[in-house]
């Protein structure tokens, strides 16, 4: 009973016309590994498989990860992974410059060959006219929040949004106690800024934002990318989406308040955390408001300091990606 609460009949007896479409599959194209599950490993095995990852890792990933890596060393662990297709060769994997395909794609996945073609949602960033009628530009896309605020980028608002990665440990900076929102709130009315929280969709946040009328939540499992182009600014921490934005050349906060706890206990960086983020670092709310008021409302000094590391993160700086990656599968899969 309890195994067929747990959906096991779908595990195991998929219905026959998903079978036969996942088996016909010539070309498999994933952003991250959970796609094997449900069985979908053993019936595109004979499928060419793309993995275009979901972000520029400065965190330790997958056979690079020290935690997987020791869980491989138990003999059990090793067979499961195996059995269950946990660490496929994938046929193609897609990096965004030589650099981090040689500093960290080629440790942490099994491929035979890497394409530094660039990252097709970051197409969209150089698009002058990005058409808001178009619902293919908004698939999976919190539009309620997209268009209220590109209503209000026709005024005079600041637009921030504060889009931090997630935690293995769990907690974030408002239930740690980092962030007071009524104040967060007051400080935005009295400068004119929205600030817009997009959490990361692993743990589903649900806090209400209702009674903050200058703070938005942006729901945590769709696609933020198509807002980031009517943005002023980004908070982060640890996440990958600061490599994406760069391509914006807008300014970047970082909000790392934790990164004692993160690194020893969440996830390992793969990088000097310092070099690698162009932006002021803020450790706490004070800390953070006064950095918005500089660097985003008065001065932005960090404009070179982001050209460098954009320089280094991305081969292709064209919106072509999507198109590159094409012709590889036109002309070597299909």
């Amino acid at each position: 009973k309890t195994l067929l609460k747990r959906g096991l009949p779908t595990l195991l007896f998929p219905s026959a016309k998903s079978i036969f479409k996942l088996l016909r599959a010539n070309v498999l194209i994933v952003d991250n590994w959970m796609w094997i599950l449900d069985m979908k490993y053993h019936m595109l095995y004979n499928a060419k498989k793309i993995q275009i990852w979901h972000g520029i890792p400065l965190k330790k990933i997958e056979l690079n990860d020290p935690f997987q890596l020791e869980q491989l060393n138990n003999p059990f662990y090793r067979i499961k992974s195996f059995l269950g297709g946990k660490y496929p060769k994938y046929d193609l994997l897609i990096s965004t410059s030589e650099y981090f395909s040689k500093n960290s794609f080629i440790k942490s996945f099994y491929t035979r060959n890497i394409l530094d073609s660039g990252y097709p949602r970051n197409d969209q960033f150089f698009e002058e006219n990005l058409d808001i009628t178009d619902n293919n530009n908004f698939i999976n896309t919190d539009k309620t929040v997209f268009d209220f605020i590109n209503d209000l980028n026709k005024g005079s608002s600041t637009i921030i949004l504060y889009a931090p990665t997630f935690r293995d440990t769990g907690g974030d900076a408002i239930c740690d106690n980092i962030l007071n929102l009524e104040e967060l709130n007051l400080f935005a009315e009295e400068n004119n800024i929205y600030f817009i929280f997009k959490f990361h969709p692993d743990p589903h946040f649900e806090y209400n934002l209702n009674n903050y009328g200058n703070i938005l939540f942006y729901n945590n499992s769709d696609d933020v990318y198509p807002l980031l182009q009517i943005t002023d600014a980004l908070i982060t921490d640890y996440s990958s989406i600061y490599f994406d934005y760069l391509l914006l050349n807008k300014p970047i906060i970082y909000f790392p308040y934790d990164i004692k706890k993160y690194t020893e206990r969440d996830r390992q960086l793969d990088f000097d955390f310092n070099e690698f983020t162009p932006g002021p670092k803020c450790y706490n709310q004070q800390e953070l408001l006064a950095t918005i008021k500089d660097t985003v409302l008065n001065n932005d000094s960090y404009r070179q300091a982001r050209n460098e590391i954009t320089e280094i993160a991305f081969t292709n700086k064209d919106g072509l990606s999507s198109d590159r990656i094409q012709k590889y599968i036109n002309e070597l899969f299909l």
